[in-house]
């Protein structure tokens, strides 16, 4: 088989977009993995044997259509894209395997006589954050069961180290200092992810790193979805604000979220 990897072609972000003659056609199979028609129909004029596309339930494809795929999680969703241009039932093994010389340098950030939980208080938006005071009382309620509060920080929360530190005095920041110029590669944080017992995120791209370490992560959610970011690479509960009587997420009690770790099995895994 015969494959060439476009990236950032620009491609499809406008309906006056041409094929351009670089891509080399024409393809046996083109997948457009968006749902958007806009960037179906510009993809749809490349010249192609076989065109996949769940644009308007798969109304553009000639590979048939997928029941009920816009109830299935994201994950999800690609392996039945994936199933669909290979033809056949994929076996996927859900893991990201870290380089050796990062799994290395996150053992020697977080050596192995503590066991570590880890916090990753970001995201993308404020209303799906849980606000900064309830992750230093749960750091605080950790560290008092014998684990290490771990700190995951994306560039918009390194303000928030100096009051981490002062209310959270057992917090680590593995990312930051010694290992910052690493820590730009996320397999560096997938890798420092899998030194946890669990982790306890937003609905956050730092909450997939840490959802592909392989360890028990619980997601906090308000507005968002939780079926559709469910992950697979990981035992992977989610503590859904409305399911607990709690108007959005900045509701949620620290007391709701040991409660969860405790009758969800995470908490059994330390």
């Amino acid at each position: 088989m015969f494959y060439r990897i476009f990236e950032q072609t620009g491609y499809g972000s406008s309906w006056t977009d041409k094929p351009k003659p670089e891509f080399g056609g024409p393809f046996d199979t083109v997948l457009s993995t968006e749902s958007r028609i806009r960037e179906t129909l510009v993809l749809k004029r490349l010249e192609t044997r076989r065109f996949i596309s769940p644009a308007l339930g798969f109304a553009f494809s000639n590979s048939g259509r997928v029941r009920d795929f816009k109830h299935l999680p994201v994950y999800g969703r690609f392996r039945t894209l994936m199933e669909l241009v290979a033809g056949q039932s994929l076996d996927v093994r859900w893991s990201v395997d870290a380089p050796e010389d990062l799994v290395a340098m996150a053992l020697e950030a977080l050596p192995a006589n503590e066991k570590y939980v880890g916090l990753c208080p970001g995201a993308g938006g404020a209303s799906k954050r849980w606000p900064i005071e309830g992750y230093l009382a749960l750091g605080r309620k950790l560290a008092g069961e014998g684990l290490r509060p771990v700190f995951f920080l994306g560039p918009d929360e390194h303000g928030m180290i100096n009051s981490i530190r002062r209310h959270a005095p057992q917090a680590l920041f593995p990312e930051i200092g010694q290992f910052a110029d690493v820590a730009r590669d996320p397999r560096f944080t997938i890798a420092l992810a899998a030194r946890m017992v669990f982790s306890i995120s937003n609905d956050s791209g730092g909450g997939h790193l840490m959802a592909a370490g392989g360890r028990p992560l619980l997601t906090l959610y308000g507005h968002t979805s939780a079926d559709k970011f469910k992950s697979p690479f990981c035992d992977h509960r989610a503590l859904v604000a409305r399911n607990i009587g709690r108007a959005d997420i900045s509701d949620i009690q620290v007391d709701d979220v040991m409660k969860c770790l405790r009758q969800e099995l995470v908490f059994a895994s330390a």
